[in-house]
């Protein structure tokens, strides 16, 4: 069994799983997180970030020599970097900004061969260069790949347990951070609705037997969403984790410099 494909069934079971987004492109990074800490997986954020081709391709081979999974969010559904981050091995898309079932449905089928409209080639690294023939690129392509959707706004709550029977789509991922800007445009609104919204997406998608994901930017609310039934966490970013350990240090060493 691959990495993804076990990946993916390790999501499909709602295995409770902890990944990080990860914003700063380079191999190192993914290989510090395959190798020194218990992360499931990596989110490389490339809607929020900015990478050459060569940097995205490191990471992702990086990712395959430690074993990490490593999903990519895309800037969005119609990105080129769909299809060229699946051919350099990634394990999945995260797809920002899904509101209807159809939009989740064009997403999906941006990734798959059977029923969607990924062009075929097997001359890259998802394809071992050749090595697999085509039918077992497709078969590998089409099972093992990890499609995820965020849940950003009012119309997608509402819409969350359509867009969770979409065939393909593997987890609803809310963001709270988006929600809350959209629901800010709405006077109306207040701290008290983000936190309804965010409920509903995910009662929804689990009362429809879909996966349900959340980032969170530490432990606060964790036990509140497991006992929700939310399995799939993505817990703060590789730069807030950097920030916040360096202050951290230099906070606990301070005291032995004394006054200056």
């Amino acid at each position: 069994m691959s990495s993804s494909q076990e990946f993916r069934s390790r999501v499909a079971c709602r295995e409770r799983l902890i990944g990080i987004f990860v914003k700063t492109i380079d191999h190192s990074v993914i290989e510090i997180l395959g190798h020194r800490t218990g992360v499931d997986f990596a989110v490389l954020d490339l809607e929020h970030a900015s990478a050459s081709p060569e940097r995205i391709d490191s990471c992702i081979l990086a990712a395959r020599a430690v074993s990490l999974p490593l999903l990519v969010r895309v800037p969005s559904a119609a990105s080129e970097y769909v299809a060229h981050t699946l051919d350099m091995g990634a394990s999945g898309i995260l797809f920002p900004r899904i509101s209807t079932h159809v939009e989740a449905a064009n997403a999906v089928g941006k990734m798959r061969f059977r029923g969607g409209e990924r062009g075929f080639s097997l001359s890259h690294r998802a394809g071992y260069f050749g090595r697999l023939s085509p039918q077992q690129f497709v078969e590998a392509n089409d099972h093992n790949l990890l499609a995820a959707v965020q849940i950003e706004d009012p119309e997608a709550v509402k819409n969350a347990d359509k867009i969770a029977s979409v065939p393909g789509v593997d987890v609803n991922f809310v963001g709270p951070a988006d929600l809350q800007v959209a629901l800010a445009e709405n006077p109306e609104s207040d701290e008290g609705s983000l936190q309804c919204q965010i409920r509903e997406a995910l009662k929804k998608t689990i009362d429809n037997q879909g996966v349900a994901g959340i980032y969170l930017a530490g432990l606060q609310d964790v036990e509140y969403y497991l006992d929700l039934g939310v399995s799939f966490f993505v817990v703060s970013t590789d730069q807030a984790v950097l920030g916040s350990g360096v202050e951290s240090l230099i906070s606990d060493f301070k005291p032995y410099l004394g006054d200056p």
